[in-house]
């Protein structure tokens, strides 16, 4: 089995052996990979790295805001209360929309610095051996099979399998939010053991609290289980909801049964007799429809 197959048939590493991962990965378990494997593998697999999220862009969240149906009736009910001259209800319209259009921003500003810091969490250096040497490089070159060596204080840098181990600990808060060191070893989990409970792997985005590990790298970038969390916070923003759907749903409703009502009314009136302006103003406006009923108390029952 070479590398590229058993990184698409999903291999459960925690649960087999610690040679049969590293004949999986294709390496050596005491030389690692040689530099003409590792650039191969670099441009199958591409850098150890989360893909760049959009930059922020304000114009881009006000546009999605305005594209929900419940902001656009606003601001049509708030554009003819302007046109109408009624100032003191295209305020507190505008004022809502503002209000709306600011929370939204705000919360994609934060999801986009939660993603630029996992990105962060990338760049440092990892010791690695390549063709029996023993050297750092920087954590984006980093390819699945290579061979790591992790101590006391450092930060994992891709997902891996334990080979070797001595009296090793990992603080994987940053992953599961298990504030415990957790104690890692050589031995093979069952293949259905929650992530907390895989004691051979370690993960990116993790640290090292005490000992020292040698591993074999099974999965980097987005591939890994930090970066499964970091696509999920990419997203943020970019898909709705069930409440945001919910929430449309409503408005759309709101918005087809007001359509009707003001269509129905506007006809009514014209039928009955009313002037074309007038019928406008009692079917956009709500105010002028209630003045109307209370001025004109035969609306409805004119022959």
């Amino acid at each position: 089995m070479n590398v590229k197959t058993s990184l698409t048939q999903n291999i459960s590493w925690h649960s087999i052996g610690a040679n049969e991962a590293v004949l999986a990965l294709g390496t050596d378990s005491e030389h690692g990979l040689q530099e003409a494997e590792v650039k191969a593998r670099l441009e199958k697999f591409g850098p150890n790295d989360f893909e760049k999220r959009p930059s922020f862009r304000l114009w881009k969240i006000i546009f999605a805001q305005i594209k929900s149906p419940l902001v656009l009736i606003l601001i049509i009910a708030g554009l003819i209360s302007i046109l109408l001259k009624d100032y003191a209800d295209s305020t507190v319209i505008f004022i809502a929309v503002l209000i709306n259009t600011a929370v939204g921003a705000f919360q994609e500003g934060r999801a986009s610095k939660a993603f630029d810091k996992m990105r962060q969490a990338l760049k440092t250096l990892a010791t690695v051996i390549r063709g029996g040497k023993k050297i750092k490089i920087d954590t984006i070159n980093l390819v699945p099979g290579d061979l790591i060596l992790v101590q006391t204080g450092d930060r994992i840098p891709a997902d891996a399998r334990i080979l070797e181990s001595k009296a090793f600990k990992i603080n994987e808060s940053a992953l599961t939010g298990e504030w415990a060191p957790v104690e890692k070893n050589t031995n093979p989990t069952e293949e259905s053991a929650p992530l907390v409970e895989r004691t051979s792997m370690i993960w990116l985005g993790t640290s090292a609290s005490e000992g020292w590990a040698k591993a074999v790298v099974t999965a980097i970038g987005e591939k890994t289980e930090f970066g499964k969390i970091a696509e999920l916070v990419k997203e943020t923003g970019s898909s709705a909801t069930p409440f945001q759907r919910g929430v449309r749903k409503i408005a759309l409703w709101i918005g087809a049964a007001a359509v009707f009502i003001v269509a129905a009314l506007f006809t009514l009136g014209l039928i009955r007799g009313h002037n074309l302006q007038e019928m406008f103003l009692t079917g956009v406006i709500g105010r002028g429809a209630r003045k109307m009923f209370l001025e004109k108390s035969n609306f409805y029952t004119k022959s």
